[in-house]
Order: C-alpha cells, then sequence, then structure tokens
C-alpha cells in the first residue's frame, strides 16, 4: 500500500509539469470534496425522483417556491460570513467561528422581519399555506445561517476530510427526512416542517461538534464584521438574481410551470454545484500564495478548466432526452429548457478570477463581477420572460452567467496587468 502511494504522489509530481497546478493538494482535496458532493447530488437527485413521482406538479411547485423565498430572503442575513471565514481562517485567525455564530444571529434581524411581513401579506390574502410557510421561514433563518458556518471554518482549516464527511451528512439527512415524510403525508406544509426542523437540528449538532474537535480555541478576527458586511452586501443582489427566476415563474405562470422549471434546471444545478468544491480549494492557495507567476498559473488553470467545462455541456446536450425519458417521463417538458441551461455550465469558468478576488480581499472586484452580472440578468429578465415567457428566463439566466465571467476576466487581466 505504501508503495502504491508513493507511485501516486510521484505519477501527481509529475503530471505538475503539464497541468501547472499542484496536483497533490488538488487530489489530496479535492478528493474529499468532490466525493462528497457527488454523493450529495446523487441524494438530491434521489429525492427529486421521488418528490417528482410522489407529489402532483401543481404541489411540488409550491414547494420550490417556498424554498426559493427562503434563499431570497437569506440574502439579507450575514451571507458574506461564509467568505470570510475562509479567509480568516487561512490567515491564521482560530477563533472567528464562535465570534461568527454571534455575528449570524445578530444580522438575521432583516430577514426576519422580512418573513414576517410576506406573511401577513399573505394572511390578509386569504393564502394560509403561504403565510405559514413564511413563519416558518422566520423561525428557521437565523439557526439555519448561524450553525451552518461550521462547514466554511473547516475549509478556511483545510479539513477537506471532515468537511466532506460533515457536508454530505448535513445535505442528506433533511433530504432523507422530507423523503420519509412525503410516505406519511401530502401535506406540503408539513413536509416543510419536517425539512426546516432536520436542517437546523443536523447543522447544531455538527457546529457544535467542530466547536468541541477543531475550534476550541484561538484568536478572533476583529475585521471579521467589516469585512462581512462588505461581502453580504455584494451578495444581496446576486443571491436574487439566482432565485428570482423561480418566484417570477411563480407568480406569471404557476406552480405547474415552476415545478417543469425545477425539473429543467436540476441536471445544469448540480453540475454547476459541483464547481463549488474549486473555490474551497483555491481561495485558501491564493491566500497563501502571492509570489507565483500569475499570468502563466492563470492561464493553465482557465485552459484545462474549459476543456472540460466544454465536453461536459456537450455530453450533458446529447444525453438530456435520455436522461429524462429515463428519470423523469413526467417531466419530458422540461428537456428542451434543460438543454438551454446546460450552456449555464461553461460559465462556471468564473470561478477562478472570483476565488482569486475571494483570497485577495479585493471586494471591489468581485462586486464589479457579480453585481454587474446578476444586474444585468435582472435588467433583462422581466422583458424577456413578457416576450418570451419561460425561455425568456432561461435565456436571462444564461447572458447573466456570461456576463459575470466576462467581466470577472476582465477585472483578473487588469489586475494582473497592474501587478
Amino acid at each position: 500500500m505504501d508503495k502504491l502511494k508513493i507511485r501516486i504522489y510521484n505519477l501527481l509530481r509529475w503530471s505538475e509539469r503539464y497541468t501547472k497546478t499542484d496536483m497533490v493538494y488538488l487530489v489530496s482535496g479535492g478528493s474529499w470534496l468532490t466525493g462528497s458532493q457527488i454523493l450529495i447530488a446523487l441524494a438530491s437527485f434521489l429525492a427529486t425522483i421521488i418528490l417528482g413521482l410522489y407529489l402532483p406538479k401543481d404541489v411540488y411547485g409550491n414547494y420550490k417556491y417556498v424554498l426559493s423565498v427562503f434563499a431570497i430572503l437569506s440574502a439579507f442575513t450575514l451571507t458574506g460570513l461564509h467568505t470570510a471565514i475562509i479567509q480568516s481562517v487561512a490567515s491564521k485567525h482560530g477563533g472567528v467561528l464562535q465570534q461568527a455564530f454571534r455575528l449570524g444571529l445578530k444580522w438575521s434581524v432583516f430577514a426576519v422581519l422580512g418573513a414576517i411581513i410576506g406573511a401577513s401579506y399573505y394572511f390578509y390574502k386569504d393564502n394560509a399555506f403561504l403565510g405559514y410557510s413564511l413563519i416558518l421561514i422566520a423561525f428557521a433563518i437565523p439557526l439555519s445561517h448561524s450553525f451552518g458556518l461550521f462547514g466554511s471554518y473547516l475549509v478556511g482549516s483545510k479539513e477537506f476530510k471532515k468537511f466532506g464527511i460533515t457536508c454530505f451528512i448535513e445535505n442528506v439527512f433533511p433530504l432523507a427526512c422530507v423523503i420519509i415524510s412525503i410516505f406519511f403525508t401530502k401535506n406540503i406544509l408539513l413536509v416543510l416542517v419536517c425539512y426546516f426542523i432536520a436542517s437546523i437540528s443536523i447543522k447544531g449538532i455538527l457546529f457544535f461538534y467542530t466547536i468541541h474537535t477543531s475550534a476550541k480555541s484561538g484568536i478572533s478576527d476583529q475585521g471579521l464584521a467589516k469585512y462581512s458586511i462588505k461581502l453580504s452586501a455584494l451578495n444581496i443582489i446576486s443571491t436574487i438574481a439566482a432565485h428570482i427566476d423561480k418566484v417570477l415563474i411563480f407568480t406569471s405562470f404557476g406552480a405547474v410551470e415552476l415545478a417543469i422549471y425545477s425539473f429543467a434546471s436540476a441536471f445544469p444545478d448540480r453540475i454547476r454545484s459541483l464547481l463549488k468544491n474549486l473555490t474551497a480549494l483555491m481561495v485558501p492557495k491564493f491566500s497563501e500564495n502571492k509570489t507565483e507567476n500569475r499570468t502563466i498559473v492563470f492561464s493553465n488553470k482557465v485552459v484545462n478548466l474549459s476543456v472540460l467545462l466544454i465536453l461536459t455541456t456537450v455530453a450533458y446536450i446529447i444525453c438530456a432526452p435520455f436522461l429524462y425519458a429515463l428519470f423523469f417521463p413526467n417531466y419530458m417538458e422540461s428537456v428542451f429548457f434543460s438543454r438551454l441551461l446546460a450552456l449555464t455550465i461553461l460559465s462556471s469558468i468564473a470561478v477562478i478570477p472570483l476565488s482569486f478576488f475571494i483570497a485577495e480581499k479585493r471586494e471591489d472586484y468581485f462586486a464589479k463581477a457579480t453585481l454587474g452580472g446578476s444586474l444585468f440578468q435582472l435588467v433583462v429578465l422581466v422583458p424577456l420572460t413578457y416576450y418570451m415567457g419561460i425561455v425568456g428566463v432561461v435565456i436571462s439566466r444564461i447572458l447573466g452567467s456570461y456576463a459575470i465571467a466576462g467581466i470577472s476576466y476582465y477585472l483578473l487581466y487588469k489586475e494582473i496587468k497592474q501587478k
């Protein structure tokens, strides 16, 4: 076994002359991250299949709408804490997790107020389901956000194995509870109660486990709150842009159409979620290494990732009809939209410059890229939806994703030239 490990190590080091990347770091850290994300994607995929089989389209549409509202309201918490923790821990501030938890609870007040206002509106409109759903969200947001910070601490401290395992548990346990719940009730409000209770409970357990095993002591970061607030302000528009499409489809066309659209984005969104691992790997590495010839480093990373994304996009477009016929036969109308959404996969190349901006604390560049692309998507969303329906929503997502990528690389080129 030791000889095999040595051979693999030597092979990875040999490959670095061609990839121009620290392959040992990538494989050792990335294997746990990628492995956990693949298992999470499979579990989520299984949950989607079961929900699609056992829930009517209108019920599933309501379920997705509530989760989209939860995501949008969560944008008004201190979302920047996740990124700030990674950067802070990588910079040797080991005591930030407890500090971040308190900040997370404190800054959740705006999201809670928004949920209460939304609940009051729906009760006024005699929509009890959405009214109670918003009340549920108001209780869930503070603890869900604050307990969920443990993962960022593990990433920043490069405990990728522990992060991979806990991330898998954090995501799969609520899905398992949802799957079990729908066999006992078709009341979607009860299903949502089960989901949020399970999610908060497992996050709380993993948070205290991390405190006990990895974050017992260490210095705090006096700049954590300020940096988190900056990042959070930048995240608001991008988070809204990421979920407003579902809200617009629900309010404009109905729950059934939202269900069709949600299934259309199922595969492309899961493929793109796997690429989040790269940010977790790149930010600590960029934070540590300030002396590399960045022009060469970035060019090699871009070429390698671009080839992978192009092949993935083409393969999915070809296979989409067969995948839906096999797994989602009741949603064959989603195939056309899904093929269009597959074009967003290539835009994930923006992960390289965005990770660099985070590591360098260049919130100005990060803001210009994410805000610029997200604002562009929001600007074109309404007119495209009005004239083209769901196709317009899809096109706005594609345009927004490539706008972020284009702005990111322009700013990266500008930064490299200045150095």
